[in-house]
C-alpha cells in the first residue's frame, strides 16, 4: 500500500501542466506636449512568445521598436489643443489561452503647454484730450518663464498714435487730433507663444478744441519775366478743407496758373512770360468752410524788349530739306571759314531769300577754322558768341572759333539776320527766335551728318533736337576776289 501510494503521488507530480504568462512592467505612459523622449516597457514572458502592435490610427503619432524582451516607444510633437491617447498591444504567439496585454499612451495637447502662462495689463483704457501732449503708460504682467509680447496698433490708429515699449510698460502718445470728432483705436499685446491669450486695451481722444485755419507756407511769390520753373507752397490747414482760386488785381488779365493738391497739402505756382515793361502783380485765394479766406500775392518782375516771339521751348527733330553753303573766296590771311546750314521740316519754300510754305526753318551761320578744302563741313561743336569781334585792319574774327553767329534783327527791324528758330504758316512768319545761347555739334558719317541742337533764345527758350540729314543743296560760293 505504501508503494501504491508513492506511485501515485509521483505519476501527479509528473503530469502537472507547464505554466504560461505574460506581463509587463508599465501599463500606462504619460507624454509631454513637444519635445519628449523615448520611454522603455520591459516584457516579462513565461513560456510563451509574444509580438506587438499599435492600435489604429495612434500608430500616426506612435512609433515602437523591439529589443529583445524591451519595446522603446517614441511620439511625435501634439500640435492639437487637447490630449491624444492610443494602444499598444502585446499579444501571445500560438497561446490562445494566455491574455494579451495593453500598453495606455496618452500625451498632452497644446493645452497643457500653455496652461502656465498669461499676460495681464493694469490698464483696459487711456484717454487724451484733442491736444494732449502728454505720454500715458499701460504696465504688463506676464506669467510664465520665457514669454515675451509685441505690440499690434490697429490700422485706424497708426497715423495719430505712438506706442513704445519700455521694459514691462507700453509708452503712449498721440498726435494732435485735427478733426472735431472723437477718435479711437485698440493696442493689442501679442505673446510670443501661440496659444496665449492676448491681452489688449482702447486709446481713445477728444475733439480739437482749436478754431480751424489755413496757413500758407508762403504769402508771396515773385517771378521774373520769363521763369519756366514753378514755384510750390506747402498750405497747413486745421479743421477744414481749401480751394484755390485766381483773382486778377484790379480785373486785368490772368497771367499765372495754380494747381491745387490739397490732398498733399500744396499748391503748385507758375507764370506766363511778362511781354510788358511793367511789374504786374496777381493773387490766389485760399478758401474753406469756417475760415476768412487767406490771399497769396504773385508779382512777376517787368519784361524786357526781346525779339524773340517765342511762347515755349521748341524740339526739332525732324527735316524735309537741308542747305549747305560755304564761301569759298577766302583771302589768303583770312583766318576763318564761313558756312551756311539751312534745315527745313514741311513744306517750306524759298524764293530770292523769302520763306513760304508751312512748317519750321532753323538756319545757322557757323564759322570754323580756315579751311583749305570745301568737301565736308568741319564735324566740331560750335558755340554761340555774342561778343562777336573782328579786326578792322584784316577783317579776321577776333572771338574763339568755331562759333555760331548770333541772329539778330536788321537795322531797321524788319529782317532776320544771321542764326534764327523761325516758323511759318501758309507763307506768314507766326513765330521767331534768335539763336543767342548755347551750341551745335555736328557729326558726320558718311554723306549722312547729325547736328545736335543745344541753342537758347534771347528769353531762355530753348531750341533742341537731334536731326540726321543728307544735304540736298551743298553749294561753293567761288567768285573771284
Amino acid at each position: 500500500m505504501f508503494f501504491a501510494a508513492m506511485f501515485a503521488v509521483s505519476c501527479e507530480t509528473t503530469n502537472e501542466p507547464e505554466r504560461r504568462n505574460l506581463k509587463v512592467d508599465s501599463e500606462s505612459l504619460s507624454f509631454a506636449t513637444n519635445d519628449n523622449e523615448s520611454q522603455s516597457v520591459t516584457v516579462t514572458a513565461e513560456n510563451v512568445d509574444w509580438k506587438h502592435e499599435i492600435v489604429a490610427p495612434a500608430d500616426q503619432w506612435l512609433t515602437v521598436s523591439r529589443d529583445a524582451d524591451r519595446l522603446t516607444v517614441s511620439v511625435s510633437d501634439n500640435g492639437e489643443a487637447g490630449p491624444r491617447s492610443g494602444v499598444i498591444k502585446v499579444r501571445p504567439v500560438d497561446a490562445p489561452s494566455v491574455k494579451s496585454v495593453d500598453i495606455n499612451v496618452r500625451q498632452d495637447g497644446t493645452d497643457a503647454l500653455i496652461a502656465g502662462y498669461g499676460i495681464a495689463l493694469d490698464k483696459s483704457e487711456l484717454t487724451f484730450g484733442g491736444e494732449d501732449e502728454k505720454a500715458q503708460e499701460v504696465t504688463v504682467s506676464v506669467t510664465g518663464d520665457d514669454l515675451t509680447w509685441s505690440l499690434k496698433v490697429a490700422p485706424l490708429g497708426k497715423e495719430w498714435i505712438t506706442a513704445d515699449i519700455q521694459g514691462d510698460k507700453i509708452v503712449v502718445s498721440v498726435a494732435q487730433n485735427p478733426t472735431y470728432k472723437v477718435r479711437e483705436a485698440k493696442i493689442t499685446v501679442v505673446p510670443s507663444i501661440e496659444g496665449v491669450e492676448e491681452a489688449s486695451f482702447m486709446v481713445r481722444q477728444t475733439k480739437s478744441t482749436i478754431e480751424p485755419y489755413i496757413k500758407p507756407q508762403k504769402i508771396e511769390l515773385h517771378f521774373g519775366y520769363n521763369d519756366k520753373e514753378t514755384q510750390e507752397v506747402i498750405v497747413e490747414t486745421f479743421g477744414t478743407s481749401w480751394t484755390a482760386a485766381l483773382v486778377a488785381d484790379g480785373g486785368g488779365d490772368v497771367w499765372w496758373s495754380a494747381s491745387s493738391f490739397p490732398n498733399e497739402n500744396r499748391l503748385v505756382v507758375g507764370a506766363h512770360r511778362n511781354k510788358t515793361t511793367e511789374e504786374r502783380k496777381g493773387y490766389i485765394e485760399l478758401s474753406g468752410a469756417g475760415v476768412e479766406p487767406v490771399r497769396i500775392t504773385v508779382i512777376q518782375e517787368a519784361g524786357v524788349p526781346t525779339d524773340s516771339s517765342l511762347e515755349d521751348d521748341v524740339v526739332f527733330d525732324n527735316e524735309d530739306y537741308a542747305i549747305l553753303w560755304v564761301e569759298g573766296d577766302q583771302a589768303d590771311t583770312q583766318n576763318y571759314t564761313y558756312w551756311t546750314v539751312e534745315l527745313w521740316s514741311g513744306d517750306i519754300t524759298k524764293t530770292q531769300g523769302v520763306y513760304g510754305g508751312t512748317g519750321e526753318v532753323v538756319r545757322l551761320y557757323l564759322y570754323s577754322e580756315r579751311v583749305y578744302e570745301y568737301e565736308s563741313l568741319p564735324t566740331v561743336t560750335y558755340n554761340v558768341v555774342n561778343n562777336w569781334q573782328i579786326d578792322a585792319m584784316s577783317g579776321n574774327i577776333l572771338s574763339e572759333l568755331p562759333a555760331v553767329k548770333p541772329g539778330e534783327l536788321s537795322t531797321f527791324g524788319d529782317r532776320p539776320l544771321y542764326s534764327w528758330y523761325m516758323r511759318y504758316e501758309n507763307g506768314e512768319q507766326t513765330e521767331a527766335a534768335p539763336l543767342t545761347g548755347g551750341s551745335v555739334t555736328v557729326a558726320q558719317g558718311g554723306d549722312a551728318y547729325t547736328f545736335t541742337l543745344a541753342l537758347t533764345d534771347d528769353i531762355n527758350n530753348s531750341i533742341t533736337g537731334t536731326v540726321d540729314v543728307v544735304f540736298d543743296e551743298y553749294t561753293i560760293n567761288k567768285n573771284d576776289i
